[in-house]
């Protein structure tokens, strides 16, 4: 049987404006979240704490499919997550597993001038079988 194996990749920050939005989750207007910052977000708890809350989709693994899912996470100023949206996936059966860990976990807030402020940051997700 096979391995499977999840690891996050890191964090960049990228401009991008559109909507985000999940199914039963709120909108939020993306335009005011900073794209740069001097303090961007940072995953509380690491890879291991995003880890803990993928689940590599079953009909993905027998299907064999694999790759890296770029997730836009929209975090406020208290570090919670307000918004995701995929910006790039493989395949649908990896996006939403992968817009469920993010939803699951919290980052510091990103800061400005010393100041907590929404931000958006790129989260690369990799879904890889051994």
């Amino acid at each position: 049987m096979k391995t499977i194996t999840i690891i996050m990749v890191g964090f960049l920050l990228t401009a991008f404006g559109a909507q985000a939005q999940d199914a039963g989750r709120q909108e939020v207007d993306t335009n005011k979240y900073f794209e740069e910052v001097e303090e961007p977000p940072e995953l509380i708890g690491g890879v291991a704490e995003l880890a803990k809350h993928m689940k590599y989709p079953e009909d993905a693994a027998k299907e064999g499919i694999q790759g890296t899912v770029l997730v836009s996470a929209y975090v406020g100023v208290s570090g919670s997550i307000d918004a995701v949206k995929v910006k790039r996936s493989p395949h649908d059966l990896l996006s939403q597993a992968a817009l469920d860990a993010v939803w699951d976990v919290r980052f510091t807030p990103g800061r400005q001038d010393g100041k907590a402020v929404p931000t958006v940051v790129m989260v690369p997700v990799r879904f890889r079988l051994k």
